[in-house]
């Protein structure tokens, strides 16, 4: 396809270190499993959702209360991050209130561990714990798609389009990346 400028901004998807369970990106398949849980627990009232949200980022924690929030109280929602606290890249003070927050609607954070797999609706972590699922989600570091690299843009070791502070490729002219896909050189 001929073009006179493109722009690419594909995002990311999160990494998932055993393969199992739903990346919240793309969105869409991340909706319908997610549907698919509400519809259950609001036809079958006895049906209480086991949730685990791997990933102690903004996005991790954001998927984590939003989930509680929405099913009003009636699930179980597991965070699990390989830090010591969520939110490491946020000051003291947020992280301390919103582990206050997710400890006060009753989600348990499992942190200090990571998750060495995921199989027929259990998360192991690395120190051993077995956590029952009904839904996985990774709300993980993000990887890059394959294809910039293929087609010979200039690409970090990430696999993320090496772009100039202007978003323009550092490699190809009138190619410019933005969002997820992106990594200023």
């Amino acid at each position: 396809i001929p073009y006179d400028l493109l722009s690419i901004n594909i995002g990311s998807t999160p990494t998932t270190g055993s393969g199992a369970g739903t990346p919240v990106k793309p969105v869409a398949p991340f909706l319908d499993r997610w549907q698919q849980i509400v519809d259950r627990s609001r036809e079958d009232p006895a049906y209480i959702p086991q949730i685990t949200v791997v990933g102690g980022g903004a996005a991790g924690v954001e998927i984590a209360l939003a989930a509680e929030h929405r099913l009003m109280g009636r699930c179980e929602v597991t965070l699990i991050h390989r830090d010591n606290e969520i939110l490491g890249t946020a000051n003291a003070r947020t992280r301390a209130i919103l582990t206050d927050v997710m400890m006060s609607r009753g989600i348990t954070l499992n942190l200090g561990t990571a998750v060495t797999s995921v199989d027929h609706g259990v998360v192991v972590t690395r120190s051993g714990a077995q956590i029952p699922a009904d839904l996985v989600l990774w709300a993980t570091g993000a990887s890059a798609a394959s294809w910039p690299g293929d087609s010979g843009l200039d690409t970090d070791q990430g696999g993320f389009v090496r772009v100039k502070p202007t978003l323009e490729s550092t490699s190809h002219p009138g190619v410019f990346a933005s969002g997820d896909i992106a990594s200023i050189a």
